[in-house]
């Protein structure tokens, strides 16, 4: 058991020991998009894993899986017991969601987020991995790969929500003893991602595709963004919860940028087919560039991506219409 002594603050702060990598691991989201890769990459190389999620994602052998959300207390300390790992790639808002106000999106995001870690704090959890968004903490940046030391300007309220909730949880971290990694994440993608609004360009892509529709584009397509399996993440998040002594900002992606129409030129060249594309008026919020520097997780997780976007976008096409093309 670690020993225990009250801060000056009055918290309590724990002398945590190392996990080690035979502990459970506790993903919370398990059933989303990511969190299902998350949980596949665990399994496969061996971690007991337990889910927490609405349900659980078909073909992955859970240690337990707790259905329901991480807001219910009693839920989420039985989740919890017996664990010293924690994912949360849980999220309730996404980039384009509506929110009347910035306080609205920090209610629906921050909290549960910050709630879910003190609780996992006070159960003796010793690392979270905390999921979150390397598109959209940033903000404005020049035409270089972004390093996590870039000053973090969110433009919208999906990122303000994610780079108040990483604040709130290194606060936590440091007063309690509980290692803390926040892993900014690249455009993910990949089977099983489903089509939202505001988010998901290779998932809508893919859709209209598959329905002989015309895909909308905002502007004229040259915007470039950094696009990453989620195959890749997820063994980001492996690695992350492996190593000694991770960073606690990491950026996760490809590390090479992708205008949008390049993507749709590359993903028709894979599946041998054309896609119609529509040309809507471009917006503002929608920033020229984003592609993230990923020379920390190289060098302090031993991580990079594997999967090449046209052999990704291949796959994500096969997953989801048979078609091996």
């Amino acid at each position: 058991m670690a020993d225990d002594q009250a801060g000056t603050d009055g918290v309590e702060h724990r002398a945590r020991t190392p996990p080690r990598s035979a502990d459970p691991v506790l993903v919370v989201g398990a059933g989303g998009f990511l969190g299902r890769a998350i949980a596949a990459a665990l399994v496969e190389a061996g971690v007991p894993v337990i889910g927490l999620g609405p349900e659980p994602p078909a073909g992955i052998p859970f240690r337990r899986f707790h259905a329901g959300r991480r807001e219910d207390p009693a839920l989420l300390a039985a989740a919890l017991a017996g664990v010293t790992r924690v994912v949360d790639a849980a999220g309730t808002l996404r980039p384009g969601s509506p929110v009347a106000s910035p306080s609205a999106a920090l209610e629906q995001e921050v909290r549960p987020a910050v709630e879910l870690a003190e609780r996992a704090a006070a159960s003796d959890v010793r690392r979270l991995i905390f999921l979150s968004s390397g598109g959209a903490v940033y903000g404005p940046a020049g035409r270089e790969p972004i390093p996590e030391t870039h000053p973090a300007h969110p433009t919208g309220t999906y990122g303000l929500a994610k780079l108040r909730a990483e604040h709130d949880l290194a606060a936590l971290g440091a007063r309690t003893g509980m290692a803390v990694t926040r892993l900014r994440i690249a455009n993910a993608y990949g089977p099983g991602q489903r089509v939202r609004d505001g988010q998901g360009f290779v998932a809508a892509l893919v859709d209209a595709a598959r329905r002989g529709a015309p895909l909308g584009i905002w502007g004229d397509g040259s915007v470039v963004r950094d696009f990453i399996a989620a195959t890749d993440v997820a063994h980001a998040v492996r690695a992350a919860l492996a190593a000694a002594a991770p960073p606690e900002v990491v950026n996760i992606g490809s590390g090479a940028g992708v205008s949008l129409l390049g993507l749709v030129r590359t993903f028709e060249a894979a599946i041998g087919r054309p896609v119609d594309l529509e040309l809507l008026p471009a917006r503002p919020v929608d920033l020229p560039w984003n592609v993230l520097a990923i020379e920390t997780a190289r060098r302090t997780l031993g991580w990079q991506p594997r999967i090449a976007l046209a052999d990704g976008l291949r796959a994500t096409w096969a997953a989801a219409t048979g078609d091996a093309a």
